[in-house]
């Protein structure tokens, strides 16, 4: 980022600022424009050329009653707008560019000894960003100040990994992601130090379309522990790589903003911006068509991705013996499955558990998702999936030994 453009984006959070704090009283430009140290003129110019829109037209996108709104509306699936809004519109899923590798527990428990950990200060619509790769993905990417303030970040969450200043392929993805055509965006790998509970968290939100918002509880319900949406928001505010997971996508059920780890101006801008944008492409893609379409409804996290998985025959449910490997990973890569289960047990669990989820493959089972394996009579796996085992005990106490 620029000088000039570091200072104009310090100038519109200044304004969000002012804005969040005073949008009852419908402040008006010159009073937005004041409160951001610039004339009326020059800040409808720098407003308009960062957001896309005017900032009375961004200040629809920011008020609680268009959050509500938005947590409300069932609207459609999220795989359908996302490809019916094609790549570079208002429905793309970073879950179609993002994939996450989990760092080994002894990588995780050394604090990154062994590691070479490159790194960069890269420019963002919402400041400076630091940057930081293993060989096998990006590890860290926050918004900072400086290099310094960046470069300290770092080697507090990798005490001892070893740092280079540089820049790698992993790095020139993540910062494409920024940008609005991602019709050129290569897949971005993060290697992550995570817990499974953390991992089962943001891959949900990897599948919340730009545009879109969800509350806590929604998050904790798509993952099958819906009793568990404080866990979620602690998963949530220990995300390591802003915006490429994008936790400013959720917001409490009040339909306020909350807390934010790089600032509560910063996520009330990121999701003005995101809608801006989302509801431009729309706009876009209804005027080159002969007949008006209605926009893509928002829609909370949970019930989109009950519905955007095909269900097939026998119920969203599959048996390992009747699926070719090459069946299964197609089934797995197109999101079909996302959980296993054990026939025998009748329990379920993540794909990855090796303790709850060890068994032959005659006695394998997959779902589509959580609510199709409870409807077969599954219970949640002891081990993997602890919040939704202690949901599914509660909910069963009394009917079950």
């Amino acid at each position: 980022m620029t000088g000039q453009s570091e200072r104009d984006y310090a100038r519109i959070e200044r304004a969000i600022h002012f804005i969040t704090g005073h949008y009852r009283d419908a402040p008006s430009l010159d009073d937005i424009a004041a409160a951001a140290h610039v004339s009326p003129y020059h800040f409808q110019r720098i407003f308009t050329r960062w957001a896309g829109i005017s900032p009375k037209k961004f200040m629809q996108f920011i008020t609680i009653n268009h959050a509500r709104a938005a947590l409300r509306q069932p609207g459609n699936s999220v795989m359908a707008a996302a490809y019916d809004a094609g790549l570079s519109g208002s429905g793309r899923l970073h879950d179609l560019f993002v994939s996450i590798e989990a760092m080994t527990p002894g990588a995780f428990r050394r604090g990154g000894a062994g590691l070479t950990i490159t790194w960069e200060i890269a420019n963002s619509p919402f400041g400076q960003v630091v940057i930081a790769a293993t060989p096998r993905g990006i590890c860290h990417l926050a918004f900072v100040a400086d290099a310094v303030d960046g470069l300290a970040g770092l080697k507090a969450a990798f005490p001892a990994a070893c740092f280079a200043s540089a820049s790698s392929s992993h790095q020139d993805s993540a910062r494409r992601i920024f940008q609005d055509d991602w019709s050129r965006l290569d897949k971005i790998r993060l290697h992550l130090r995570a817990t499974p509970f953390q991992l089962q968290v943001w891959q949900a939100l990897l599948r919340l379309p730009m545009g879109h918002l969800a509350s806590y509880g929604d998050v904790a319900a798509c993952i099958g522990a819906p009793s568990s949406a404080r866990a979620v928001g602690t998963a949530i505010g220990q995300n390591p790589v802003a915006f490429l997971i994008p936790c400013h996508r959720v917001i409490r059920a009040s339909g306020q903003f909350g807390d934010y780890a790089w600032g509560a101006a910063r996520k009330t801008a990121m999701i003005g911006w995101e809608g801006a944008r989302a509801s431009q492409a729309h706009a876009s893609r209804a005027s080159s068509q002969s007949e008006p379409v209605a926009p893509p409804m928002r829609e909370p996290v949970a019930a989109a991705m009950r519905e955007q998985m095909p269900v097939n025959r026998g119920g969203g449910i599959w048996r390992h013996a009747d699926l070719t490997d090459r069946t299964l990973r197609a089934l797995m890569a197109s999101g079909d499955i996302t959980l296993g289960g054990n026939e025998r047990l009748r329990i379920f669990g993540l794909l990855s558990c090796r303790s709850g989820m060890r068994m032959k493959q005659s006695n394998r089972v997959f779902f589509t998702d959580a609510d199709r394996a409870l409807a077969a009579g599954y219970r949640p796996c002891g081990h993997c999936m602890r919040d939704a085992y202690a949901a599914w005990k509660t909910a069963t106490s009394g009917h079950h030994g």
